[in-house]
């Protein structure tokens, strides 16, 4: 797999990042606002996200189901297929990146699952070409204790494949960010949900990359209080550095 990732997509999936952590209370919200943020980002035209409980049995209906790009009768029709467990007894490269996620969460361009050949031979992707007018597919899953999340990003026919750079994008946002597309708080919201008014203030201009004396002009508190709270905010997300505290928060971990 190439390395390569443009800095204007990095910029702009951390900055998607941010945003999402302001609804943080929102799940369902967060969650259509990751998968808009994220099509935009890779130039899709449609986007699907679906979240399975551990191990569901064939015809298990997904939770949490999110569709962006289609219309409302296609949306309904196309959650009848990626909601299910039976989505991948029908689309012949969900067995392939499912495999590729036993070993950790994986994105892959349909064209790196599955030749040409299966594919297009493949009735659901006659039906997919001909109802919705999509074609190209990259895939992301990442499995864990709580379950399986799966995504999608398409284009319509005609259009150019993904490139290296979409899939590494995505590859990204599925190591580090997925847990955002959860019900669940992550555990970092939860943390900054513990520190005080004053602290979570800290804690936000800082992730702004504000200096201590440019926080306090903001708080009207002198610099000596204002480390006091840097220091509380390092010692609530297990950090030495302003650095490690940043890394940390956008990684979600």
């Amino acid at each position: 797999m190439s390395d390569s990732l443009r800095y204007a997509d990095v910029s702009a999936l951390l900055r998607l990042v941010r945003e999402a952590g302001e609804l943080r209370d929102r799940p369902e919200e967060r969650r259509r606002h990751l998968m808009t943020g994220l099509l935009g980002i890779v130039g899709g035209d449609t986007a699907g996200l679906v979240d399975f409980p551990r191990a569901p049995a064939a015809g298990t209906p997904g939770t949490n189901v999110v569709l962006v790009g289609f219309s409302s009768d296609e949306a309904r029709e196309a959650a009848a297929i990626y909601g299910s467990a039976q989505g991948s007894l029908v689309n012949p490269a969900l067995p392939a990146i499912a495999a590729r996620a036993r070993a950790g969460p994986a994105a892959a361009r349909r064209e790196e699952l599955l030749a040409d050949r299966e594919w297009y031979a493949a009735d659901y992707v006659a039906e997919v070409r001909a109802r919705w007018r999509i074609d190209h597919v990259m895939y992301a899953t990442q499995v864990s204790e709580r379950g399986a999340v799966g995504f999608s990003f398409a284009r319509a026919c005609g259009r150019r494949r993904f490139a290296d750079e979409d899939r590494n994008l995505v590859q990204l946002f599925a190591e580090h960010f997925t847990d955002l597309l959860r019900d669940d708080e992550p555990e970092l919201h939860a943390r900054r949900r513990a520190l005080s008014p004053r602290a979570r203030e800290t804690l936000d201009r800082l992730l702004r990359g504000e200096s201590s004396k440019e926080i306090a002009a903001a708080l009207e508190l002198s610099v000596h209080t204002v480390n006091q709270y840097v220091k509380s905010v390092f010692r609530r997300f297990r950090v030495g550095s302003r650095a490690e505290l940043i890394a940390a928060w956008y990684r979600g971990r």
